[in-house]
């Protein structure tokens, strides 16, 4: 379709809306209710398809669009039991307030989808439609996984729309005080314009027609929406009527779409099976030419010359008699990968310079392919006989109905060094499985006992408030005192080991958010300590928001703690846009900074606290290292190395410089760039 076929229907659906809010209708709860069985029986039907084009073809826009036809069909379920005659005669008052809002949360959600999904799009090839490659090997493709996270995601969606809108306390949908009686609608129509918008950008990277009668089915959804549901002021009146026609026409042009995109690809593949059939004519017909004009010795001689991996020519002299393959040719590779003397072995049967071979498959495997004259890949297969041993990689080619050619090269240090990466991963999942049951220790066995004490000190206090002396009183809060240090030392430790084992995947996350959060956990301490936080605009990075929350929250905590007597802390959070040491930025303080992509981030932390000796910079980020005692300062020494753990699974690096009552520096670098998936799993 033409780009202005588009703008011609939103014009249409605008200027007929006026005209068909006058057209009289007949409708009652019965119609209503054809017209909802209709078009969710049509969302059903599409998502159905839509899923059904995913499973054969993993693709994003097909996922998304099954699931969200699914659940759209889900909702508008519970539209129609809301409207059925029985119901409303048992609740009529709570039917007149529920059914617009059962309607429009139906609405929204589908809208909410279409728009995810089109933020999702791949752009389509004819490998990727038709499958000229093997699916499972696309890079490009969701991964199972990914799969179901996306359908649980977007079916909890769904279920927790239908959970709000069942329990939540909803105002009255449709306001006749104002012209525009629904205004909600408004936002399902926003949503479809957006998913429009998205896709209309990339209308020309599918192949197919399917997503051209989607963008239409867009069109129709938003514009009734707009013009005509939101403008409704009773239920069943015309402007009603004709929002629910509008919405079996939209999802009956998803239907069409999707079994005209079918219609399509079986043409093309047809079209395209016949230009591959007669190209594998011509090609078979060059193949026999070239085999024909190339049978000669001094080619195979050139090529034998000229290759690093081992080759020998055998040629079988009786059908019936495996050992007669005759070694005719061979190279120096060859020679020097099995440790042999070619001299010994040319002219010679495979039974005299191979007894033992015979024994095996290989003789048999070698007269298959003269006799198919189909190459054969033998892959990685270990031989111990006549004084060879190795691991080695075997191809076999016939050369014409009596030669076969073998390629092999020997892959037994390649073997070896896969064994050790084997061992070196088994080794690694045996620390991790260890640093994770200290995790479960942790987090189980050692907290019970100290939960106990703490519990028994507490009773032995109350129990006995009276009987005892100052000094034994003392010993139990000492005893307490302890016990909660410890508490705090398990848990600091467990977060530090989380950071790696526990990390969730990387996302775009907007660090001035972040800080926002931050500052407000800490609202009450800022206040108490008269704190105050100047932050520049940061930008947008990919990393683990929890992460990234914990860092600045470790920071930012840390100035405030370590704050000189009667001066209040004063933080300053800036964005360096020449990396650490740079001298200050001279950019307007009030304008929007951004990094160029794939440059790495610089943020600088700065406080006017007690600040610490250079000498201790890279000290205090050890575990359980203080700089001052528990008297002076609490907390367990573990806030730092927590954050340099966190800057580490993000590929970046954190370096602190003191001024003794002056202050601290703390330069976090972060990398501004997509992480792969193994990197953002930690």
């Amino acid at each position: 379709m033409k780009p202005r076929t588009y703008l011609y229907w939103c014009l249409g659906l605008l200027i007929a809306a006026p005209l068909l809010a006058r057209v009289p209708w007949f409708s009652n709860e019965y119609v209503h209710t054809v017209f909802e069985v209709t078009a969710l029986t049509l969302a059903f039907v599409a998502g159905s398809i839509a899923l059904i084009y995913h499973r054969s073809r993993p693709a994003w826009q097909y996922l998304f669009l099954g699931v969200g036809l699914f659940g759209t069909a889900l909702l508008d379920g519970v539209h129609v039991l809301l409207t059925l005659p029985m119901f409303t005669m048992a609740a009529q008052e709570s039917v007149a307030k529920l059914v617009p809002w059962s309607w429009v949360l139906s609405r929204i959600y589908l809208g909410l989808t279409l728009a995810l999904g089109a933020l999702y799009l791949e752009k389509e090839t004819e490998e990727d439609v038709f499958q000229t490659v093997d699916p499972r090997q696309s890079q490009r493709q969701p991964s199972s996984n990914t799969q179901t996270l996306v359908i649980l995601i977007l079916g909890f969606l769904a279920v927790l729309v239908l959970v709000l809108f069942l329990w939540l306390p909803l105002p009255t949908a449709i306001n006749m005080l104002s012209p525009l009686h629904r205004p909600q609608e408004l936002a399902a129509g926003f949503l479809f314009a957006l998913a429009f918008a998205l896709l209309y950008r990339r209308r020309n990277d599918f192949i197919g027609p399917l997503f051209h009668w989607v963008l239409l089915s867009l069109v129709i959804n938003s514009s009734i929406e707009m013009f005509y549901m939101a403008w409704s002021g009773s239920l069943y009146d015309p402007l009603f009527n004709w929002t629910h026609l509008g919405k079996i026409g939209a999802y009956g042009l998803i239907v069409a779409g999707l079994a005209a995109n079918k219609a399509y690809l079986v043409q093309e593949l047809r079209r395209q099976h016949v230009a591959l059939r007669q190209s594998y004519e011509r090609l078979r017909e060059e193949i026999e030419q070239r085999i024909q004009a190339e049978k000669q010795v001094r080619v195979y001689q050139q090529i034998v010359d000229d290759m690093p991996t081992g080759v020998f020519v055998l040629c079988l002299e009786d059908p019936e008699d495996l050992g007669s393959f005759r070694a005719i040719l061979g190279n120096r590779s060859a020679g020097e990968t099995l440790g042999v003397r070619l001299a010994d072995w040319l002219g010679k049967r495979l039974d005299e310079f191979l007894p033992s071979s015979l024994e095996t498959e290989f003789p048999r495997i070698y007269r298959e392919v003269l006799q198919s004259q189909t190459p054969r890949d033998l892959g990685d297969i270990y031989y111990e006989r006549d004084n060879i041993r190795g691991h080695f990689n075997i191809r076999v080619f016939p050369l014409d109905e009596q030669q076969v050619c073998i390629l092999f090269e020997d892959v037994s240090q390649r073997r070896q060094m896969e064994d050790e990466l084997r061992r070196y991963a088994a080794r690694l999942e045996a620390s991790n499985r260890e640093l994770q049951d200290f995790a479960y220790i942790a987090s189980h066995d050692l907290q019970e006992p100290l939960r106990k004490i703490r519990a028994f000190g507490d009773r032995l206090l109350q129990v006995n408030q009276g009987r005892l002396d100052e000094r034994s009183q003392d010993y139990l809060r000492r005893m307490q005192d302890a016990a909660q240090r410890m508490q705090t030392l398990i848990d600091d430790l467990l977060t530090l080991s989380r950071v790696t084992t526990q990390g969730r995947p990387f996302v775009q996350v907007d660090l001035n958010a972040i800080v926002r959060e931050v500052m407000g956990d800490l609202e009450a301490l800022i206040e108490e300590t008269g704190a105050r936080i100047d932050a520049d605009p940061l930008p947008t990075i990919w990393a683990d928001p929890i992460q990234m929350r914990q860092l600045f929250q470790n920071l930012i905590s840390n100035s405030i703690k370590f704050r000189r007597p009667e001066i209040p802390p004063h933080i300053q959070i800036r964005l360096v846009q020449d990396g650490p040491g740079s001298s200050a930025d001279t950019s307007p303080p009030n304008e929007a900074r951004s990094n160029p992509p794939e440059k790495p981030v610089t943020i600088l932390v700065e406080d006017n606290g007690i600040g610490f000796d250079n000498a201790y910079a890279e000290k205090i980020f050890q575990p359980f290292q203080r700089l001052h005692g528990r008297a002076q300062f609490e907390g367990t020494g573990m806030g730092l190395a927590i954050c340099r753990r966190i800057v580490e699974r993000h590929n970046g690096t954190i370096r602190a410089e003191g001024r003794l009552n002056q202050g601290a520096c703390f330069w976090i670098t972060l990398p501004n760039v997509a992480p792969k998936p193994e990197d953002s799993q930690g």
